[in-house]
């Protein structure tokens, strides 16, 4: 049966709900897009509710903070998700992390670092850090201390060498640590 005045055999209204009600339906089956920061300072992306204090997350790219007994860690993306494609770039992962340790395992980790280890002021390494492990951090009353390599993680005993590779394969950009509260910053970068 036609309906007078319009072509087919319903009006377009109708249609016009069914569409409204289909585009409804599926908005509402789609999943939550998670709300990525930039942390302008240290220019990486994160997720803020993926902060961790679970720290065994960490001890398969980390042995030597194993014996860490408190800590905050975070992992994130190097380029802005929302500009990427679906498929992650090998090298766009890193993980940040601030643990504590004894002051004596700390200094033991800047005595393997070498005779002279460099000296790294406290604002260098808060501008490298994104928010939520900055939070955890603690102020050093000396300098932080550049613990780069990791020897503990990184030793080759074959070889004698040290490389700044996790067990996991991920290479350690930044650690630093603070002998005087046994504070230890790391960042790990996806090769």
């Amino acid at each position: 049966m036609r309906l007078p005045g319009v072509a087919g055999s319903r009006p377009r209204s109708w249609g016009s709900c069914a569409q409204l009600l289909l585009a409804a339906c599926a908005a509402e089956r789609e999943p939550d897009e998670p709300t990525w920061v930039r942390d302008q300072q240290a220019d990486l992306y994160y997720l803020p509710e993926d902060a961790s204090t679970e720290l065994d997350e960490l001890d398969d790219d980390l042995p030597a903070l194993a014996d860490a007994s408190t800590g905050t860690w975070i992992d994130g993306r190097f380029t802005d998700p929302h500009a990427r494609e679906w498929i992650l770039a090998q090298d766009d992962y890193w993980i940040q992390a601030v643990v504590e340790l004894e002051p004596a395992q700390a200094e033991e980790l800047v005595a393997r670092a070498g005779e002279n280890p460099t000296a790294v002021e406290a604002e260098e390494v808060r501008a490298a850090i994104v928010a939520p492990v900055e939070e955890a951090m603690t102020d050093c009353d000396e300098d932080w201390v550049a613990i780069d390599p990791l020897t503990p993680l990184d030793t080759d005993e074959e070889e004698g060498t040290t490389t700044n590779l996790t067990p996991t394969g991920m290479m350690v950009s930044t650690a630093v640590a603070c002998p005087g509260t046994g504070q230890v910053v790391v960042e790990l970068r996806q090769m």
